[in-house]
């Protein structure tokens, strides 16, 4: 017995008309972690960032980055009402 594949979906259409989110809660936290790791990766001095230090603080960053990612889409699914 084979198993038949599920339908490929389609993706989000694209969003062609503004689109305004309020961040409160978890939602604002999570801005607010982004812009302290942004800002201690941009403050990080270059000879700094290849060492155990700018790893971790380059980490953090793209954490920080994939959370806000996720709750901008999961704010804007919910706005659309997908």
């Amino acid at each position: 017995m084979t198993a038949t594949p599920a339908p490929a979906q389609a993706g989000p259409v694209p969003l062609s008309e503004p689109l305004t989110l309020t961040l409160e809660g978890v939602d604002l936290r999570t801005l607010s972690a982004y812009r302290a790791a942004r800002h201690a990766w941009v403050m990080l001095p270059d000879e700094l960032r290849s060492g155990r230090d700018g790893k971790r603080v380059t980490a953090a960053l793209r954490k920080a980055e994939k959370d806000l990612a996720n709750a901008i889409y999961y704010l804007s699914r919910v706005s659309l009402g997908n």
